[in-house]
């Protein structure tokens, strides 16, 4: 059913890029169950103080470019706006056993990149990009990001595309020097994974509630809004 327009209270554009190399599949199986969670935090916030979001929604799988014949899933999904267009897109997410991404790091950096850049955002909408993995990013982007239009090859590049749009970037990853530089700028939220069990350990219908009300928060305040919101998984 569609939203109520007059309880819409914010305009909300987000794009998932998940890992999907090999040890990404406990991951990816909670995002196929829990991505509902998100969908309904969104369209019906738990709490009275938030109002429900207008939202649109796509996910891309990435893996190394640098090595995968195949790096990338739903590079070219389009942003859709039901809860079963987004479960279909999350379905195509498979950590294929030819395409197991090397030895880290992945291509992280490439993923953003492409969230920012191609992604048709609308107008005077909040616009956030939601990065998972439990590996380290290349350092460098791939010459065919650059060769897409990237300015530059390395994070300021990707940094640029950020700024540039206003992006607000949330992300679970393994610290690196990518992080240590993304981190430390305006609406970036970096949340550091560590550990054997990596992103195994996370209660995702709980990470993914929590995400839908900073989202519902930002998308509130408006995408000039400043700072970030911080994004505790419990």
């Amino acid at each position: 059913m569609p939203l109520q327009s007059a309880k819409i209270k914010g305009v909300a554009d987000v794009v998932m890029c998940v890992d999907c190399t090999g040890s990404m599949d406990p991951c990816i199986t909670e995002l196929k169950t829990q991505i509902e969670t998100f969908v309904t935090g969104l369209e019906k916030p738990a709490t009275t103080n938030l109002k429900p979001v207008d939202w649109r929604m796509r996910i891309i799988g990435f893996r190394d470019l640098t090595c995968d014949a195949k790096p990338w899933i739903n590079l070219e999904a389009p942003m859709v706006k039901t809860v079963t267009e987004a479960k279909g897109q999350v379905a195509a997410l498979s950590t294929d056993s030819a395409s197991t991404g090397g030895d880290e790091p992945e291509s992280a950096l490439d993923a953003i990149w492409y969230a920012a850049t191609q992604t048709p955002w609308r107008d005077n909408c909040t616009k956030i990009v939601v990065l998972f993995s439990d590996d380290t990013a290349l350092e460098i982007l791939h010459k065919d990001t650059v060769a897409k239009g990237a300015v530059g090859n390395d994070v300021s590049a990707v940094k640029q595309a950020l700024a540039e749009r206003g992006i607000r970037l949330y992300a679970w990853a393994k610290t690196c020097p990518v992080w240590e530089q993304l981190k430390a700028t305006p609406k970036t939220v970096f949340s550091a994974v560590s550990g054997a069990d990596g992103l195994k350990s996370i209660d995702f219908k709980e990470l993914l509630a929590t995400l839908a009300k900073t989202v519902s928060q930002v998308a509130e305040s408006g995408p000039s809004s400043a700072g970030a919101k911080t994004v505790a998984i419990g």
